[in-house]
Protein backbone atom coordinates (compact mmCIF):
# COMPACT_ATOMS: atom_id res chain seq x y z
CA UNK A 1 0.00 0.00 0.00
CA UNK A 2 1.36 3.62 -0.94
CA UNK A 3 0.05 6.75 -0.70
CA UNK A 4 1.55 10.34 -2.34
CA UNK A 5 3.56 12.47 0.97
CA UNK A 6 0.77 14.90 0.77
CA UNK A 7 -1.43 12.83 1.72
CA UNK A 8 0.28 10.96 4.49
CA UNK A 9 1.16 14.51 5.77
CA UNK A 10 -2.47 15.54 6.31
CA UNK A 11 -3.29 11.86 7.75
CA UNK A 12 -0.66 11.86 10.50
CA UNK A 13 -2.02 15.78 11.03
CA UNK A 14 -5.61 14.85 11.82
CA UNK A 15 -5.63 11.54 13.13
CA UNK A 16 -6.50 11.53 16.55
CA UNK A 17 -6.11 7.48 17.88
CA UNK A 18 -1.93 8.09 17.25
CA UNK A 19 0.58 11.10 18.00
CA UNK A 20 3.31 9.56 15.81
CA UNK A 21 4.18 11.73 12.88
CA UNK A 22 2.87 15.05 14.39
CA UNK A 23 6.68 16.08 15.95
CA UNK A 24 8.52 17.94 13.12
CA UNK A 25 11.52 15.09 13.49
CA UNK A 26 8.84 12.20 13.32
CA UNK A 27 7.33 13.69 10.13
CA UNK A 28 10.82 13.84 8.66
CA UNK A 29 11.55 10.73 9.61
CA UNK A 30 8.56 9.08 7.99
CA UNK A 31 9.21 11.40 4.59
CA UNK A 32 12.48 9.95 4.46
CA UNK A 33 11.09 6.37 5.01
CA UNK A 34 9.08 7.29 1.70
CA UNK A 35 11.95 8.21 0.12
CA UNK A 36 14.15 5.40 0.71
CA UNK A 37 12.28 2.54 2.14
CA UNK A 38 9.12 2.65 -0.14
CA UNK A 39 10.95 1.92 -3.85
CA UNK A 40 12.63 -1.18 -2.29
CA UNK A 41 9.35 -2.65 -1.60
CA UNK A 42 7.75 -1.38 -4.42
CA UNK A 43 10.29 -3.21 -6.74
CA UNK A 44 9.47 -6.66 -4.85
CA UNK A 45 5.86 -6.19 -4.40
CA UNK A 46 3.30 -8.06 -6.36
CA UNK A 47 0.58 -5.76 -6.35
CA UNK A 48 0.47 -1.95 -5.44
CA UNK A 49 -2.55 -0.11 -3.67
CA UNK A 50 -2.99 3.46 -3.68
CA UNK A 51 -4.73 4.03 -0.76
CA UNK A 52 -6.01 7.46 -1.96
CA UNK A 53 -9.11 5.41 -2.69
CA UNK A 54 -11.95 4.94 -0.36
CA UNK A 55 -11.19 1.61 2.18
CA UNK A 56 -13.53 -0.46 0.75
CA UNK A 57 -12.25 -0.14 -2.63
CA UNK A 58 -8.43 -0.74 -1.15
CA UNK A 59 -10.33 -3.51 0.25
CA UNK A 60 -11.46 -5.06 -2.93
CA UNK A 61 -8.39 -4.41 -4.79
CA UNK A 62 -6.49 -6.51 -2.29
CA UNK A 63 -9.06 -9.10 -1.97
CA UNK A 64 -9.08 -9.97 -5.77
CA UNK A 65 -5.05 -9.95 -5.50
CA UNK A 66 -5.20 -13.05 -3.33
CA UNK A 67 -8.51 -14.85 -3.93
Amino acid sequence: MSTPASVLVDRLASRTSNSYGKDPAELAETLGYLETVAPLLRASATLEVVTTVPVPEVADLVLAHVL
